[in-house]
């Protein structure tokens, strides 16, 4: 019964549309109200130790970052570097929506903001070259999942601050399968592409490449900067948010100048906003969590598994031991001397059972 009052009021709530931090946080306040003798103060208390974590200041500073990389012309300039180099091959832009999306990744670490900056620039790019539209999203949809799992990852800090994982060892753990998965998924979409009849735009250019890339080279090198100070131990994962950040206003308003002191409260106070609403989550999933662990609900949930577990099981050797009898009744009942292949077996049964029961004890044997 409280399970079913705690995540019906949940769903519940889900259901009819409000936010999943208000969700969280009015159920569990509708569970301590009715089940638990306690002050509602400790919904306050266990939100503000949700997110009264130094490595959690990250995940700030790489959203910040991204908004500067977006409106200061890096994510520009990263999408046409992969433009030179990949776009002539068959179905090129949808090759640079991959790549430009796990470079984007690689200094934000999250992936809305990775299909809001990339997206935004080769979704229309795409549908201008005759990709259909449903398969621009789709293609640039995917390429978002490169920002959970390429560090440095917001959901990586995440997982390392509620499990107490070292960040570091779990941003590093996610490198080579992100990179793996990239090479998947880029040898999926020239399969598509080649399937649909999308070709490539343009033919490389060496030139065009190197003068892209030199265009790009602040751009590119800031997950360099980010990847290296983590791994070398210059930084710790917070204070390498704080550089990406810093990189970031440096070269929009100073190399690249598409980024002014005007339009930057808007940049700072947007990608505030999308922060805000990432630890209003992880404050409101500490108050949910400490509701379900002082009602014992995990401990019901493991039980109940254990349970069924148990009981699938012991159906399953029932069942099995139910065959066995059948078949043996079964073979019991073949007339051995009319079938010589049955004849074969039925002496390999005799004399392996007379052997095994010698060494078990029981001389007797059967027949």
């Amino acid at each position: 019964m409280n399970i079913a009052v705690l995540m019906g009021a949940f769903f519940v709530l889900l259901f009819l549309g409000v936010p999943i931090a208000y969700s969280l946080c009015l159920s569990a306040v509708l569970y301590m109200a009715l089940f638990m003798d306690v002050p509602m103060i400790i919904i306050g208390q266990q939100m503000l130790k949700g997110v009264d974590s130094f490595t959690l200041m990250a995940i700030p500073f790489f959203v910040i970052a991204g908004g500067l990389m977006e409106s200061g012309g890096i994510s520009k300039r990263i999408v046409n570097f992969a433009r030179t180099v990949v776009g002539h091959l068959p179905g090129g832009l949808a090759i640079v929506t991959v790549v430009a999306s796990m470079i984007f990744a690689a200094m934000t670490g999250a992936g809305a903001a990775t299909t809001a900056a990339v997206g935004g620039i080769m979704i229309p790019s795409m549908q201008e070259e005759g990709y259909d539209g449903g398969y621009a999203s789709a293609v640039q949809a995917v390429g978002g999942i490169f920002g959970p799992l390429i560090p440095p990852s917001i959901l990586m800090v995440l997982y390392g601050v509620a499990s107490g994982e070292s960040v570091g060892d779990m941003l590093l753990a996610g490198l080579v399968p992100g990179l793996f998965l990239g090479v998947i998924v880029i040898g999926v979409v020239v399969w598509q592409c080649i399937k649909k009849g999308y070709k490539g735009v343009g033919h490389f250019s060496l030139k065009r490449a190197a003068k892209s890339f030199l265009d790009a080279i602040w751009a590119i090198l800031a997950p360099a900067i980010i990847l290296g100070g983590i791994y070398s131990g210059l930084f710790t994962p917070t204070e390498a948010s704080a550089v990406a950040c810093f990189y970031c206003l440096i070269i929009g308003l100073f190399v690249y100048r598409e980024l002014n002191f005007k339009s930057l409260g808007k940049v700072v106070f947007k990608s505030v906003k999308t922060a805000a609403g990432i630890m209003l989550i992880v404050a409101a999933t500490q108050a949910f969590g400490w509701v379900l662990t002082r009602a014992g609900i995990p401990q019901m949930v493991a039980e109940g598994f254990t349970y069924v577990c148990c009981c699938i099981y012991s159906d399953c050797c029932g069942v099995f031991h139910r065959c066995s009898a059948g078949i043996a009744d079964f073979c019991t009942h073949i007339d051995s001397y009319s079938n010589p292949v049955w004849n074969f077996f039925d002496s390999f049964r005799r004399g392996y059972g007379g052997y095994l029961m010698y060494w078990t004890g029981d001389a007797a044997g059967r027949n």
